[in-house]
């Protein structure tokens, strides 16, 4: 009798951890089937957000090609209007990403410094470890001065200094904020920044032009 006992619970726990493994494979094909679908359908997503900025960049790229601004100036509203289409649409994925980041470029080409400004600060508060933040940095230090606002693009730019401490682009935001110091009369500031280039930067192009930019610093040499 107790061994019949015995052989019922026993056979009770094996159906058991029976059913208890079907739950789990079970769960775990549910929970693959859930992310795959979820991959494809962003794959999905990516590629007609691609498909769509594809047609705008053609468009971008005869719009780089004209030397004239009024001619950028016919352009632009047509181009941001279709990157626009694709933000709205696409937001979050790359190809969004990007359509904001040449929406802004757009509007600062055409001398729209107050919107391209709100669109690259946009682009760097969301997207700030994106591969185009950089670009995003630099354009919108050029509005601020072409705002006559230097000293806030300077602010900026050291910013960006403390925040990407390794970035391939520290000599060109150093030389920019050089170039500033020396736009806003500062010699003394500019120098060090031309000097920090030499010294920090010794193979990075910037080192050369820096060098000269010293000379004519300390020399007072007008061009």
């Amino acid at each position: 009798m107790k061994k019949d006992i015995k052989k019922s619970q026993k056979e009770i726990d094996i159906k058991k951890k029976k059913d208890f493994t079907f739950l789990i494979i079970i769960s775990i094909i549910i929970i693959f089937v859930l992310v795959l679908s979820i991959w494809l359908f962003n794959s999905n997503k990516e590629k007609q957000a691609t498909r769509l900025f594809e047609n705008t960049l053609g468009k971008i790229n005869e719009f780089n090609d004209q030397s004239n601004i009024l001619s950028k100036q016919e352009m632009e509203k047509e181009i941001v209007n279709s990157l626009d289409q694709v933000i709205a649409a696409y937001q979050n994925t790359l190809s969004g990403k990007r359509a904001l980041f040449y929406k802004g470029y757009i509007l600062y080409s055409t001398q729209n410094y107050d919107k391209a400004s709100l669109i690259f600060e946009t682009f760097i508060k969301k997207y700030n470890n994106n591969y185009l933040a950089d670009k995003a940095y630099y354009y919108l230090s050029y509005c601020y001065s072409e705002n006559n606002d230097i000293d806030k693009a300077i602010e900026l730019l050291k910013k960006y200094n403390d925040r990407y401490k390794k970035s391939y682009f520290l000599p060109t935001m150093n030389f920019r904020i050089a170039s500033l110091y020396k736009l806003k009369g500062n010699k003394e500031e500019a120098i060090l920044y031309y000097q920090k280039i030499i010294d920090e930067y010794p193979d990075s192009p910037e080192k050369d032009k820096a060098k000269t930019e010293i000379i004519i610093l300390k020399n007072n040499i007008r061009l």
